[in-house]
């Protein structure tokens, strides 16, 4: 036990601020430290207050009828279910694609011990969701409830002990499919197939909450959520039965009934934790023995392929080139950078196309909204056509805000990143061959959204390009701005690609500076009293003249803050 204990320890102190935002050297600077700290208070405020919302929403649907004891298994099963989720990643990665496997299968540790220190080790990140999602809403529904002390104490050793058995039953999936399975061995292969099940999983779940929630009716609500409650929490309770002992638990706080609930759920935790390490003396050495991180089949070489290779072309065209290719042959960049900018048009044009019409009270139908866009005539005064333009202007930022492919531009080099410093090419060059793989790719997306909202909508053509013309400010200002992030704060010292750009701040960094763009155009538009023309100028030449700004800084500091980069 002490063993597992040491490992433990070892792998946890290597998940800091410095492996989450940047490398270790750049994130000693206080000020940084303190930007990093108040960017993940505001995300963590965030999630916790949805968290809090939904408990509200519900309480106040399902108390009147004296069921409100089904939001708590609700959102425990709900929590079991993405910590098992996202465990799937997690273990993948940290159990068989971690750097620090060469190193531990030498030590004279058994196997069932590396595995528990991995197990703990991916506890940590899994405790992050319980922080942010289900003790948020276990306290929220302590307080509308008023509850007891010992609910409280029952809340907090259900969140310590829930993430338990899912994490459990992926790390028992992963290990019997990395033993008897050869191509899960692939990592590129494994990776982009559990990254499309994830992104159609998010589309299912998305369509579906905006499904319910356009049901106005409080009663009908209520039944529906009820009845979802009990299945969902009975499937759930099957796979995990503490959940089942947990929520009964809490739901009675009081009685002594309780706390020996509480102890068993305790109990199975132990047990799924002591199958857990039989499980992986038996199967994880023959699994992990072996394993590559990429495979490609041999090719014999051709006198003129080579002599195509060894002709000379131009030099930013082939960088683009390059970035293109890192970014379309590597599944983790793939399915985090350049799919996330198709899949936004597809994730509020999907219940709209499904779901046809609407209930009373509920969003309008799709034919609804292309009546009211059809019938927009030009005209002088304000109207509601710039609040369209300043709305797909916003939705554009956002979207390339979020896709990160500037704001992880040099970070996605890793320790290649010395490459960048002995090529013939200045590095304000190189830098502008970034921007510009951000740029084409946001422009692909912006010209799918067009497509989307055109087909859908059937605008008028005026208007139609009256939102072109919000593109190009839209699309260059978010990369140039996410390229100065991962300029001052590159994050290239990673083990696995996912801590790429999955656990790199800069990409949280560009969400916010979004978030900031759109404000700082959206306000004015809507607060000031300004004509049709005016508002569309302002939408379309204001974000120029700021990206031409930040292009203007980004070549005064590319050469220094490239030069200070320790590959």
């Amino acid at each position: 036990m002490k063993r597992i204990f040491i490992l433990t320890r070892v792998m946890i102190k290597g998940i800091s601020s410095a492996d989450i935002s940047g490398d270790s050297a750049s994130g000693k600077k206080p000020l940084k430290k303190i930007g990093m700290t108040l960017l993940l208070a505001i995300v963590f405020v965030y999630m916790a207050g949805l968290s809090v919302t939904f408990v509200h929403f519900t309480y106040g649907i399902l108390s009147p009828l004296g069921i409100s004891n089904l939001i708590l298994e609700l959102v425990l099963s709900a929590t079991s279910f993405v910590v098992f989720f996202f465990g799937i990643f997690y273990v993948m990665s940290v159990y068989y694609f971690s750097k620090d496997v060469d190193k531990l299968l030498p030590l004279p540790v058994k196997p069932g011990e590396i595995i528990l220190a991995k197990f703990m080790s991916t506890l940590f990140y899994e405790y992050i969701i319980v922080l942010m999602f289900l003790l948020p809403a276990m306290i929220a529904f302590g307080v509308m409830s008023s509850a007891s002390f010992m609910f409280y104490l029952y809340a907090l050793i259900t969140a310590v002990l829930v993430p338990i058995a899912p994490l459990v039953l992926a790390s028992l999936i992963i290990m019997l499919v990395m033993r008897f399975t050869p191509a899960a061995r692939n990592k590129d292969r494994f990776s982009l197939f559990a990254g499309m099940i994830s992104l159609v999983l998010a589309l299912g779940v998305n369509f579906g909450m905006q499904s319910l929630m356009a049901k106005t009716d409080t009663n009908e609500l209520a039944e529906i959520i009820s009845g979802s409650a009990g299945n969902i929490s009975g499937a759930v309770s099957a796979i995990f039965p503490g959940n089942w002992f947990a929520s009964h638990a809490l739901n009675d706080p009081d009685s002594l009934l309780s706390l020996l609930m509480v102890f068993v759920f305790i109990l199975i935790s132990a047990v799924f934790t002591a199958i857990l390490y039989f499980i992986g003396n038996l199967l994880y050495f023959k699994g992990v023995i072996g394993v590559s991180s990429s495979s490609a089949r041999s090719r014999k070489g051709k006198t003129v392929t080579m002599n195509e290779l060894a002709t000379g072309g131009d030099p930013f065209r082939t960088y683009v080139l390059k970035e293109f290719r890192l970014l379309f042959r590597t599944p983790i960049f793939f399915m985090n950078n350049v799919i996330v900018g198709f899949l936004m048009p597809a994730f509020i044009a999907l219940p709209f196309i499904v779901g046809g019409g609407s209930s009373e009270g509920g969003p309008p139908s799709l034919s609804g909204i292309r009546e009211m866009v059809s019938g927009i005539t030009f005209q002088q005064d304000k109207g509601i056509a710039p609040y369209i333009i300043l709305g797909f202007f916003a939705f554009l930022v956002f979207t390339v805000g979020t896709n990160g492919i500037t704001e992880t531009a040099i970070s996605r080099e890793g320790k290649q990143a010395y490459f960048m410093k002995i090529i013939p090419m200045s590095y304000s060059r190189q830098i502008v061959a970034k921007i510009t793989t951000g740029v084409l790719l946001s422009l692909c997306s912006a010209v799918f959204l067009t497509v989307v909202i055109t087909a859908l909508l059937t605008p008028p053509v005026w208007l139609v390009l009256l939102c072109v013309t919000a593109i190009p400010g839209a699309v260059l200002l978010p990369n140039i701005f996410g390229m100065i992030f991962d300029l001052y704060m590159p994050k290239i010292k990673w083990d696995n690609e996912q801590k790429a750009v999955k656990q790199n701040l800069n990409v949280l960094f560009g969400m916010f500076a979004a978030m900031v763009m759109i404000a700082v155009i959206a306000v004015p538009v809507i607060f000031i009293d300004m004509s049709f023309i005016v508002s569309v100028i302002y939408i379309t030449v204001l974000p120029l003249l700021l990206a031409a700004i930040s292009a203007y800084f980004v070549n005064r500091i590319s050469s220094k803050c490239m030069l200070k980069l320790a590959a």
